[in-house]
């Protein structure tokens, strides 16, 4: 915009000179006019006119009076004729020819002179006869020449004066003209005067930035390389110096592609191919004694003078790269450590079970024997501890997992206040143990959606830590809504209490406190551990208020939201245990695949003492052989097996097509963890027994899997299915049957392989909705089966779920052909 202004006003100004030297060409051209103007003369001209008229007319008279002479009288008539041609012809008095009196003036005199010049030139005598009428005539014309007279320089003194003020008029024109190129010039000489200025102070500022940058390019810790568009080094920091060991003034004008180049084969080292444009990358740099570095390069681009050009910062990144592996190895030996910490769990879970298998199983099997009464009691405190130990190696899994994230979080419909009553009635015996009261606060939330079994097991945590620490006093549990879908819980007791310094690491693992009831609290300081993780993976918050001798109040605040209205029959109330099954008055066949000989002692005696008849295998291959070649009722299946393991002995069995392909298969096995029982689900294991093995939970399992096997009814009430067939019409019946089919085929499969904690809901929904067009179309055993599959899937019995949908599907392909006899 300055640059516009200026040249604007170095146009205003020359627009401005030119003008003054035209007006001064001008001026200069009437000065020399009126320099040589012949005004004067004409205006003399004119007077001598009236003169000589005058003296023309005194020559007439004079000789009238006889005094003059007719010779004098013709020489006057001579000039005076002279002076009227002159004006007639003279290119002077052009101006003022055209003038009426002028003209009239010239007229009268012309005719005046052409009559008398016959006269004048003739003799004397007739020139005196006429002097009385050539006087008269001349009396006449005086007043008109003296009009001439005057009229003639009125006209020249105006014209001189017209003259002279268009001579100043262009004067003034001129100095107005110079006035404002004055200024025009004062404004160029202010704007040139600020574009020095402000050039000035660019280039001061161009300085120092190009200081600035000079001394960051020579300061920087990067090496930085200047390079032009053919890959010549015009710049070398002394940080690149020091990483490439080479000068500056030994760089300059060297080709890049000599200190820097892109990884990969077959790179040139040519700044065209090795230099991206702009953008950051990895090269190798390479130094003047010829190693090289991994280095981080970024390019960006600018124009100079002399074309564009590249500035390169260049990083080495070998201790980066250094730090980056040693991240890596750092991860790979922490997943290797968490991998042995996993293989681990699962060896110390099948290393402790197997063992204490042997030890319950076979204090299970002594019960029933003839005992004495100090063989009762020490058969008491030998059970006793072992369910100790076994509920500490169950707590250390369970932080294990926690900590994992492999315990998958449920959500259920449950009643609140059927839970803490289930709580309170569970624990009621062991606080009247200790002389103390426990009861449930009245109030409640109702039905509400979230993982039962874990809010359970720390609420049992927190009531059982009350009733060791509480003794002749008061437990309370309760519950009540907060804002929102939010239900806070606590357990309070009137117990020894906390103290304050304790409060901030009593939820720490393994910390037990000391107290006057030591004696009575022994364990392994992983109840409150444990709750507290359990709460966190169910997005909940725990926390404890407690006085030192006043007792303890521990409270969880956990996202609970209302349950819908159809989930409150199944749900209403979590499910009791109820009495052990009694021995099944059916005799099974059973194969008891098993390596350790404690073990299959164990759970041959279990099975002989209630009736059944038990075939043994020491490893998986022979479990192949023996279930090949006969057809058992049921085949427990140990995992952990030397030459086959129990995973790849029930793929064998299920895909060979011998004698027992379609048996259920339990696994009987230390592997707890939620995968393994998904791993064994996939491979057609029906359920999963956890070591330690009793009789009871035998019993129970062995009851819900034969159940569905002593069924002795046919697959299909084909009397139903064929009024239904009636009813709707045979075409209307076989478009529903063959969806009933294909949908149930489905859902089948999906139940099979929804086995985990998290599917319950899923299952419970789907076996229902099965159940109920099973029973539309007749498939009685089916429909009881998935009845008993939803009441498990609802009740959280997680651990039978795999059973009893592989029972189910068991039962389909007997159905499916059933229906081809209507």
């Amino acid at each position: 915009m300055r640059l516009a202004g200026a040249i604007l006003g170095l146009i205003a100004a020359a627009a401005c000179a030119a003008g003054i030297a035209a007006l001064a060409r001008d001026v200069r051209g009437e000065i020399g006019a009126l320099a040589t103007a012949n005004s004067d003369n004409a205006q003399w001209s004119l007077a001598q006119l009236d003169v000589e008229f005058l003296a023309f007319q005194l020559e007439v008279r004079a000789l009238q009076a006889g005094a003059g002479s007719a010779q004098q009288l013709r020489r006057r008539f001579d000039v005076l004729y002279g002076r009227v041609r002159l004006m007639e012809t003279g290119p002077l008095y052009d101006p003022l020819r055209g003038r009426p009196d002028f003209d009239t003036g010239l007229k009268d005199a012309r005719a005046l002179l052409d009559w008398a010049v016959p006269l004048v030139d003739g003799p004397d005598a007739g020139l005196i006869a006429a002097l009385p009428e050539m006087a008269e005539r001349s009396a006449r014309l005086r007043p008109e020449l003296r009009n001439v007279t005057l009229s003639g320089q009125r006209a020249i003194a105006a014209a001189s004066d017209a003259r002279r003020e268009e001579a100043g008029a262009t004067l003034v024109r001129i100095a107005l003209l110079a006035l404002g190129l004055v200024l025009v010039l004062a404004v160029l000489v202010g704007v040139l005067a600020r574009l020095v200025r402000q050039t000035r102070q660019r280039a001061a500022e161009q300085a120092l930035t190009h200081g600035r940058l000079q001394a960051i390019v020579a300061t920087s810790l990067d090496a930085i390389l200047v390079v032009d568009g053919h890959g010549r080094v015009l710049d070398f920091n002394r940080a690149a110096e020091a990483l490439f060991g080479t000068s500056r003034a030994q760089a300059l004008g060297q080709d890049v592609g000599g200190f820097v180049a892109l990884p990969g084969p077959g790179q040139a080292r040519s700044p065209d191919v090795a230099l991206p444009v702009t953008g950051r990358m990895r090269v190798t740099g390479q130094r003047r004694d010829g190693t090289t570095f991994p280095a981080e390069i970024s390019v960006g681009t600018a124009d100079s003078e002399d074309g564009p050009i590249r500035v390169c910062f260049l990083h080495d990144i070998s201790d980066r790269l250094a730090a980056e592996q040693a991240l890596i190895e750092a991860r790979d030996r922490a997943l290797a450590g968490e991998r042995s910490n996993a293989e681990m769990l699962a060896l110390m879970s099948h290393e402790i079970r197997t063992p204490l298998n042997g030890i319950l199983g076979t204090l299970d099997l002594l019960q029933d024997t003839r005992l004495s009464a100090r063989q009762r009691d020490y058969l008491r405190i030998v059970r006793t501890s072992g369910d100790l130990l076994m509920r500490h190696v169950n707590d250390v899994l369970d932080i294990a997992r926690l900590d994992a994230g492999k315990m998958p979080v449920t959500r259920t419909a449950f009643d609140v206040a059927a839970l803490l009553e289930d709580i309170a009635d569970s624990q009621r015996p062991a606080a009247r143990q200790q002389g103390n009261s426990l009861a449930v606060a009245p109030g409640g939330t109702g039905l509400v959606l979230g993982d039962a079994l874990k809010l359970r097991q720390v609420l049992l945590n927190l009531t059982g830590n009350a009733i060791k620490f509480t003794r002749d006093g008061q437990i309370t549990l309760s519950a009540r809504q907060l804002d929102g879908d939010r239900v806070e819980f606590s357990v309070t007791d009137t117990g020894i209490g906390i103290a304050e310094r304790d409060l901030a690491r009593i939820f720490d693992d393994f910390v037990t406190l000391d107290s006057s009831y030591g004696r009575l609290s022994e364990g392994t300081g992983l109840g409150l551990p444990i709750a507290r993780r359990m709460v966190r993976a169910m997005g909940g918050t725990i926390g404890v208020e407690s006085l030192e001798g006043s007792g303890s109040r521990f409270h969880l605040v956990l996202p609970l939201p209302p349950a819908p209205q159809d989930a409150a029959a199944p749900s209403a109330h979590l499910p009791k245990p109820g009495p052990r099954a009694a021995p099944l008055t059916r005799r099974l066949a059973v194969l008891v695949v098993e390596d350790n000989p404690i073990n299959r002692f164990v759970v041959r005696q279990l099975l002989a003492d209630d009736g059944h008849s038990v075939d043994e295998a020491t490893n998986g291959a022979e479990g192949v052989a023996r279930a090949a070649a006969r057809r058992y009722d049921l085949i427990l299946m140990d995992i952990g097996m030397p030459q086959m393991d129990g995973v790849t002995a029930t793929r064998e069995i299920r895909s060979t097509g011998g004698a027992s392909a379609g048996t259920p298969i339990i696994a009987l096995t230390a592997h707890a963890l939620p995968e393994d029982r998904g791993r064994f689900a996939a491979v057609g294991m029906a359920g999963t027994l956890v070591k330690p093995l009793s009789r009871g939970t035998l019993r129970d399992l062995l009851s819900q899997v034969m159940a569905i096997e002593g069924d002795t009814r046919a697959p299909v009430d084909l009397p139903q299915a064929g009024a239904l067939r009636d009813g709707l019409g045979p075409e209307a019946f076989a478009t529903l049957l063959a969806e009933f089919l294909t949908e149930t085929e489905a859902g089948l499969a999906r139940l099979v392989a929804a086995t985990g904690a998290d599917d319950a809901a899923e299952t419970a929904d789907l076996a229902h909705r099965l159940a109920g067009s099973s029973a539309v179309f007749g498939a009685v055993r089916l429909r009881g089966s998935l009845v008993a599959l939803e009441q498990a899937a609802r009740a959280g019995q997680t651990d039978q779920i795999a059973a009893l949908a592989a029972a189910a599907q068991a039962i389909w392909p007997e159905t499916r052909s059933a229906y081809g006899q209507l």
